[in-house]
């Protein structure tokens, strides 16, 4: 991946409840704009955005309310949502990930396949495609053991 970005919460204002918005992302609708602008005008490449946080936000919320913009769903051809595990495993979130984004006609085609070539073909597929996908909930880059 040639460029990582975040998007780090300052302090605001977290009310106990709200009407429009989730009770969680009032207040960061600068941040929120920041986000938006780093998912849709960022760099053409492949990029990572991370979401930090060091005042409690509920990152899954932002994330939430951001992916389901009517920007981020017209601009990216693809969207996926994966609920990481507390142990992050390549081999499991891959799997998840080619069968949310593949076409059913070809998930029978690498189902048998090992890792690298299920990347390979489902690098192949996206290459010309927009797409977003969220890994929720990732606490460690190192696989447990």
């Amino acid at each position: 991946m040639d460029d990582f970005r975040s998007v780090e919460a300052e302090s605001g204002y977290f009310p106990a409840s709200s009407s429009s918005k989730n009770r969680n992302t009032v207040g960061l609708d600068d941040r929120m704009e920041e986000l938006l602008d780093l998912l849709i005008e960022g760099p053409t490449q492949l990029s990572v955005v991370a979401i930090l946080d060091s005042i409690g936000l509920d990152k899954t919320a932002f994330t939430a309310e951001a992916s389901n913009s009517s920007y981020v769903k017209h601009y990216f051809d693809y969207l996926a949502w994966i609920p990481a595990p507390y142990h992050y495993d390549p081999d499991q979130i891959l799997d998840i990930v080619t069968v949310i984004l593949l076409p059913f006609s070809m998930l029978s085609k690498i189902k048998d396949k090992e890792y690298e070539m299920k990347k390979i073909i489902l690098g192949e597929y996206l290459m010309t495609k927009r797409y977003l996908i969220v890994l929720d909930d990732v606490w460690s880059t190192y696989p447990s053991g």
